[in-house]
């Protein structure tokens, strides 16, 4: 069973499931290990390691620590009432309201988009005036409340999935930062880098965006020529 501890309970003869941190924060080969000494429980909490998980079969355990699925359901019960919260007090339009606008909003993002990819398609520059203008209205959108543009993310036709997608992210993204508390300019930074993430994709033969299965000889050509044009694009 796998429960979680704090790394100062950590003891000879556990085994440590995991260190509960990235790859890049632990000088160990793996992060699964037996803990044979107290340098080594001293060298993990020297990496700023707090908590650990470790696999009560395979060492000592720690009888009142909670299981891995415990601490699950904790983090799954506070991010629900983190929304609920959210939603009973941070909207400052009703969404019924604000849904008329976002439509409109999303049809001009979407027609917006078009117009840059078909300029860079054409070998043109990215007007940035023109991509801070339709960001701007989303965010305005998102303050006034996120759920209007957000749910019309649901709604897309396969054909212009490229356009949709990229508006959702914008969308997603944009919220998202909203939770974060960021500053209105950074948030604009992150709508226009969401909103022309996709925008290389103009540069690839669509026999290779909508390829399904393995790539034949032919079409890894194809992909090489594609490859060219998109560093000619970031030259």
């Amino acid at each position: 069973m796998v429960k979680k501890i704090k790394t100062e309970q950590l003891k000879v003869g556990m085994y440590i499931h995991d260190l509960n941190c990235g790859w890049l924060d632990h000088p160990f080969l793996k992060s699964r290990l037996k803990v044979t000494d107290e340098k080594l429980i001293e060298k993990i909490g020297s990496y700023g390691i707090c908590e650990v998980y470790i696999d009560a079969e395979k060492g000592i355990d720690i009888a009142d620590a909670p299981t891995k699925g415990e601490i699950k359901r904790e983090i799954q019960s506070r991010l629900k009432d983190v929304y609920v919260t959210e939603a009973e007090t941070d909207c400052k339009v009703p969404i019924k309201e604000e849904i008329v606008r976002a439509k409109m909003i999303r049809h001009e993002a979407k027609e917006t988009l078009k117009s840059i990819m078909n300029d860079v398609r054409f070998g043109r520059n990215i007007e940035r005036g023109t991509v801070e203008g339709i960001v701007d209205k989303m965010a305005a959108s998102v303050f006034r409340n996120q759920d209007a543009l957000l749910s019309l993310g649901k709604i897309r036709k396969i054909d212009e999935y490229t356009y949709a997608h990229s508006v959702s992210t914008c969308a997603l993204m944009m919220a998202f930062c909203r939770h974060l508390g960021y500053e209105a300019e950074e948030l604009r930074e992150a709508g226009i880098g969401a909103m022309l993430h996709d925008i290389g994709k103009v540069k690839v033969p669509l026999e290779i965006l909508n390829k399904r299965g393995a790539l034949t000889e032919g079409s890894v050509s194809m992909y090489g020529s594609a490859v060219r044009c998109l560093k000619g694009l970031q030259a």
